[in-house]
């Protein structure tokens, strides 16, 4: 499962949240480590995001009230491991991933929006740990320098196919058929990052599933209906 920000910042509802993952039976719960100071240039991103996040009034102010802080990820990455479910997460900016690695994580989730930011995409394969690269808004072209710089590093690394469309998504978009042609240009693990509303999900997923996917990866909420940017397309 996927917590992103449906924690809504509390720390208390990510527990609650790692635990009824493990309940359901999930083996990983990933989350996200955003500290817009690193991340962004604070009045770039709100006069790019303040019509479309005019709820919150920008992506800068939406992580500034809802992204947890660096100890609350150390808290909930103990916790994770006190039940028994592992704890991933994706760094939006190298500082993120330099915290998560002096955390000990076991490796890395990298969004599609850092697929290209392949400075950032060096010093994470320098680390040494796995990397599962999200393929959603790129290319071939964007796909094979990032992961060359992964095989640079002898960095193992899988992919997760991925439609960058939150909203009105139609099958016609979802291009499975390029899940099996990641499988055979690359030879690495391809698995899923899918954010179909689940009354539209299964027959998606069956044919995401039929293209031999390794894993998939669903946005996951205690509450649909959460004042948040994202439980409304979540399980």
């Amino acid at each position: 499962p996927e917590g992103c920000d449906n924690h809504l910042g509390s720390l208390k509802i990510a527990k609650e949240m790692c635990l009824a993952a493990k309940n359901a039976g999930a083996k990983i719960i990933k989350w996200q480590m955003h500290l817009p100071e690193e991340e962004m240039v604070k009045d770039e991103a709100i006069a790019a995001s303040k019509e479309s996040l005019a709820k919150w009034g920008s992506i800068w102010d939406f992580y500034k009230k809802f992204a947890l802080s660096v100890e609350d990820h150390y808290k909930l990455k103990e916790y994770c491991d006190q039940i028994g479910i592992q704890y991933f997460c994706t760094p939006f900016s190298l500082k993120a991933a330099q915290i998560l690695n002096d955390m000990g994580v076991d490796g890395f989730k990298i969004g599609s929006g850092e697929t290209d930011d392949l400075l950032m995409l060096e010093e994470i394969a320098k680390m040494g740990k796995p990397v599962i690269l999200s393929t959603g808004m790129s290319d071939l072209s964007d796909i094979d320098e990032a992961i060359e710089v992964f095989k640079k590093n002898n960095t193992p690394f899988a992919l997760a196919h991925c439609v960058s469309i939150y909203k009105d998504q139609k099958t016609s978009q979802l291009n499975y058929g390029l899940i099996s042609e990641l499988k055979k240009r690359y030879d690495v693990p391809v698995g899923l990052s899918d954010h179909t509303p689940p009354e539209k999900q299964e027959p998606k997923i069956w044919g995401a599933v039929h293209q031999g996917v390794n894993f998939i990866e669903k946005h996951f909420t205690l509450d649909r209906n959460q004042e948040d940017a994202d439980s409304w397309f979540s399980l």
